[in-house]
């Protein structure tokens, strides 16, 4: 059966490391370019890292890879690597993305 509604991707981000909000981030803009509506529901520590202000101070990566946090860190700045947040931005300016906060991690954000 072929339906003419858009295709949609939804992610999941519950992890507030650079790492991890970057990769959601590629994903995200990737779809959004293809046309992909896109929804991203925040709970736990990705909603952590929507919080204002928060950006600045995200985690680069888990503890358990905390002795590669700087080696990254340099890699990512020489290769002029856009923040997380700078590349989702930058999906919501090319495409459909919709941001969801879980109600039950706000009570307690």
């Amino acid at each position: 059966m072929h339906t003419d509604a858009p295709e949609r991707m939804s992610l999941v981000l519950f992890s507030g490391t650079a790492d991890k909000l970057t990769a959601a981030a590629t994903l995200t803009t990737g779809a959004a370019a293809m046309g992909m509506e896109v929804d991203l529901f925040l709970t736990f520590w990705g909603l952590e890292a929507f919080k204002k202000d928060a950006a600045g101070s995200v985690p680069l990566v888990s503890a358990e890879f905390a002795e590669l946090g700087p080696m990254m860190r340099e890699v990512m700045q020489a290769k002029r690597v856009p923040s997380w947040l700078d590349t989702l931005r930058g999906a919501r300016e090319i495409g459909e993305v919709k941001v969801y906060a879980c109600s039950a991690t706000m009570e307690r954000v």
